[in-house]
């Protein structure tokens, strides 16, 4: 009886989970050319936690207790301690995608489209799709050295 139950939390959890990345992606998707971060708490130029924070919230409300990230090292150890968000394996639409910053090497986090990554124009401030996997991995892994984790929501 146990096992059939926790098979069946597992199904509701991967329910969940998958409609909780449609929201983000369909939210990524419609914030295309906009300003996420109209606040400016951040500079443009290192916008892109507070600007995925904006989607995020436009998508599936608040970060518990009405968190605001700055910080990719920040919503790194949130994302992975919280019992909200699964480490992911692929880049699946609606799959946080995050870079996180090492010493002066900055990173990056990104919400997963089809085949492109939203994210913060850092050039410009808006939420452009300026990346695929290949072009992230090439700069921020490669280039940069940084290590590209994925995570989903519950």
């Amino acid at each position: 009886m146990t096992l059939l139950k926790n098979l069946q939390e597992y199904i509701e959890q991967r329910k969940q989970m998958n409609t909780n990345r449609e929201k983000l992606y369909q939210a990524a998707k419609a914030s295309l050319g906009k300003e996420m971060s109209p606040q400016d708490v951040a500079d443009d130029s290192l916008a892109c936690v507070e600007s995925f924070c904006q989607v995020y919230k436009t998508a599936l409300g608040e970060f518990p207790n009405g968190m605001l990230f700055l910080s990719t090292i920040k919503l790194y150890e949130f994302l992975s301690r919280s019992p909200l968000f699964v480490k992911a394996t692929t880049a699946d639409p609606g799959t946080i995608v995050i870079a996180v910053t090492e010493g002066t090497r900055h990173g990056h986090i990104f919400i997963a489209g089809v085949e492109r990554l939203y994210s913060n124009d850092s050039r410009n401030g808006l939420w452009l799709d300026g990346y695929t996997m290949k072009t992230a991995r090439d700069y921020y892994e490669k280039k940069l050295g940084l290590k590209i984790h994925m995570f989903n929501r519950l």
